[in-house]
């Protein structure tokens, strides 16, 4: 998904902190579930493009690791809590439920690794300069 986003900084260390427009939300795609209006965040310039702040820059969220996200949020834990549940317990009485718990807290702890883990691949990627102020 390409977006167009306003260069509000420029990191010494080379981070580039974006921000997007209030009239961009409005034709975004994910304008409806997205958790950076009004706020900055950070993408990459992994073409080493001239950007300046002010400039207005288009990026681009790779989908796959959106889609990967979400797997891993929801379908780790919620596959260990079934783990724990039958496996362990056999899905009987209140161990069973425990067991369940456990599996799911563990479940939770291992996709927050993971995403930790992949956070470099799931970062916006600056395509190109769309316009220089």
């Amino acid at each position: 998904m390409e977006q167009d986003a306003k260069v509000k900084n420029i990191k010494e260390n080379g981070e580039i902190i974006l921000g997007c427009d209030s009239d961009s939300c409005m034709k975004c795609k994910a304008e409806a579930f997205c958790n950076n209006k009004d706020s900055d965040f950070t993408a990459l310039n992994d073409k080493n493009l001239n950007i300046k702040k002010g400039d207005k820059v288009r990026f681009t969220i790779p989908t796959l690791s959106t889609v990967w996200g979400v797997f891993v949020v929801f379908f780790v834990p919620l596959g260990l809590f079934f783990a724990g549940y039958y496996g362990l317990g056999k899905g009987q009485g209140i161990a069973s439920f425990l067991f369940g718990i456990i599996g799911f807290l563990i479940g939770g702890l291992l996709a927050f690794i993971i995403l930790k883990k992949k956070n470099k691949k799931n970062v916006p990627k600056i395509q190109n300069i769309v316009d220089n102020k």
